[in-house]
């Protein structure tokens, strides 16, 4: 963008007066400056070329997006045109286009006015140069079998770019050269109608044929050629003869047409000698045989025409008399003598009734899966109106959207397992029906999102084993399975996590465990009844007590119940005085009978004497 800054003549903005002077004048320049350079930096494209028939998308203007500022919010063409193109912003609002197919050759100049999104107004320029090129053109006829007298239309499609200088040629055979010049037109517009008249039409020719020559800037064509019944041809009957009828000769056999149902076909045989024509209708099977002009009391709708001449028309032709044959009879003037012609089969295709796309039932679902679950996609669908065949067709895409993706190979059923990767992929499948060759348009199910989240690997339990601590207050040691102790068992896993199948291996672990412990608590408590000691126990106040039942002690007079105690445990008398009770002073060992010690300790040798008396 060129910012030109005029000053006023005189203007010095170096002299010291003038300066102090037009001070006001300078800042308001400067502020000038500074709102110019705020306005969108768009870049401009001045002129383009592009070619008539062929979609064009022209970039007239182009904003970097950075900030309102940049985006464009509306834009228009302020002046000029450019035929069969339009604007339109792009998806990002950065570009403004101008799209479409050109229709006419030319140079066009157009003024885009536009606002973006911070209100801020501009405008751009553009030329757009238009290039013809090779035309072509196609014709067709309104009617190929006009009255007499009557006219007809040749309907034009041209290309290639206007204007278009077209003559129109008539010839008496199938061929586009030797033709006789006749009007020439001038064209603006791709699609034209040009009248045909069928007068001056001579009776000696029985089809006339029309072809077109089209010119425009950037060379010349040459359209099909369209065949065109004469009405006024007239057919020569040969005069009785006085003398017996000659020998009929078929100089021309009928030939075979194929048409659309409800279609036209024409007939034609011709023989020497012969006074008259008869046209019939022969069945495929040939067991069957109708005079022409009563066909249409078999075939309903049908038109005939020309039943007593050289040249049978059947119009509205339908379906049913597909197969069936045309032939003529040709009668001699004694009204006796007659020949036939070969049957021309008539072939009759049934018109293309276009599929209808299939209905989508059930549309596939996205999931979120593990790397190692895996997923399945399906699609239901039917064809209820075609009686066809179901085909698929799977998409991978980066969005969510059913248009475009990636085909994927292979996948051309009704379901598909995507690949386990890591991350979110978009899957859709499009559904179309065949049948007869023939294929329906396609309807695509909605893109279904996919997403993988890495395995969790499953950790391997840990097992610790603590001591239970002994019991407070008792001078014991650590209990040890050697001496009968029991050890706490406590399962740590490394983490939380609930897993079904690891949860399966830990309640195994734990029964297993539990099971061993069961079997060495049997064998040490066994082993304890067999080979247990005495263990002895610290009282308070320096005295000593066994701390496991003796096997004898003083018997109670009163009940006769053996006791250990000061009282009988069973009627609560006093233990006499005379009765002692021993347990070595110095390990503690206490005799089976403690009334009756041996002299000496077994434990530490130690002699049995008045201080080891517990009890008296």
């Amino acid at each position: 963008m060129q910012v030109e800054i005029r000053l006023p003549n005189g203007y010095n903005i170096m002299g010291g007066y003038k300066m102090k002077k037009n001070l006001s004048r300078i800042l308001s320049v400067f502020l000038i400056v500074l709102l110019l350079a705020s306005l969108p930096m768009a870049q401009a494209f001045a002129a383009y070329d592009c070619k008539c028939g062929t979609y064009s998308e022209l970039v007239l203007a182009q904003f970097n997006g950075k900030d309102d500022n940049n985006i464009v919010d509306k834009a228009s063409i302020s002046s000029g045109s450019c035929p069969g193109m339009s604007l339109k912003l792009s998806a990002d609002a950065t570009q403004i286009l101008l799209s479409g197919t050109p229709t006419k050759p030319g140079t066009y100049k157009l003024t885009v006015a536009f606002e973006m999104r911070d209100g801020q107004p501009g405008s751009t320029d553009a030329t757009v140069n238009v290039a013809a090129v090779q035309p072509t053109v196609q014709a067709s006829a309104s009617t190929t079998a006009p009255k007499k007298d009557d006219n007809f239309q040749l309907k034009l499609s041209l290309t290639g770019g206007a204007p278009y200088e077209v003559t129109l040629y008539t010839n008496t055979s199938n061929s586009t050269s030797g033709g006789a010049a006749g009007t020439t037109w001038t064209f603006e517009s791709d699609s034209q109608n040009v009248t045909v008249g069928t007068k001056g039409m001579e009776s000696s020719v029985q089809t006339y044929y029309y072809y077109l020559t089209v010119k425009n800037s950037a060379g010349t064509a040459t359209s099909n050629v369209v065949a065109v019944t004469n009405p006024s041809y007239t057919t020569v009957t040969p005069s009785p003869s006085p003398s017996p009828a000659g020998e009929i000769k078929i100089t021309k056999q009928p030939t075979g047409e194929t048409v659309e149902e409800g279609g036209r076909a024409v007939f034609i045989a011709r023989a020497e000698n012969a006074a008259s024509f008869v046209w019939r209708i022969v069945s495929p099977d040939t067991t069957n045989t109708y005079p022409a002009k009563d066909a249409p009391d078999y075939f309903k709708g049908l038109k005939v025409s020309g039943t007593d001449s050289d040249r049978l028309v059947l119009e509205n032709i339908p379906a049913s008399m597909n197969g069936w044959k045309a032939e003529c009879k040709f009668i001699a003037a004694d009204g006796k003598t007659y020949l036939c012609t070969n049957g021309a089969i008539i072939t009759v295709k049934k018109a293309e009734v276009a599929l209808k796309r299939p209905t989508i039932n059930t549309q596939p679902s996205g999931v979120t899966k593990t790397v190692g679950e895996g997923t399945t996609l399906t699609v239901s669908a039917s064809d209820t109106n075609n009686g066809g065949t179901l085909k698929y067709q799977w998409y991978s895409n980066t969005s969510a959207s059913n248009n475009g993706g990636t085909l994927i190979s292979g996948a051309t059923s009704a379901s598909y397992t995507p690949p386990q990767t890591e991350g979110t992929v978009y899957y859709f499948a499009s559904v179309w029906s065949t049948k007869g060759g023939q294929n329906s348009d396609r309807v695509n199910t909605g893109a279904v999102a996919v997403t993988y989240t890495a395995a969790v690997a499953t950790p391997a339990p840990s097992v610790t084993v603590a001591p239970t601590s002994p019991t407070p207050g008792v001078d014991a040691p650590s209990p040890s399975p050697s001496t009968g102790g029991n050890a706490d068992i406590e399962i740590k896993p490394d983490d939380t996590q609930n897993n079904s199948s690891r949860g399966n291996g830990l309640v195994v672990l734990l029964l297993v465990i539990a099971g061993l412990g069961l079997i060495a608590a049997a064998v040490l408590l066994i082993l304890s009844k067999r080979d247990s000691k005495p263990v002895p126990v610290k009282r308070p106040g320096g005295q000593r007590k066994a701390a496991g039942a003796a096997k004898r002690g003083w018997t109670c007079e009163n009940c006769g119940e053996v006791n250990l105690g000061r009282f009988c445990q069973n009627c609560g008398a006093p233990k006499p005085a005379n009765e002692p009770l021993y347990i070595c002073d110095k390990c503690g060992w206490q005799p089976e009978d403690p009334m009756h010690p041996p002299r000496f300790c077994p434990q530490c040798g130690d002699p049995f004497g008045p201080e080891d008396i517990v009890e008296k």
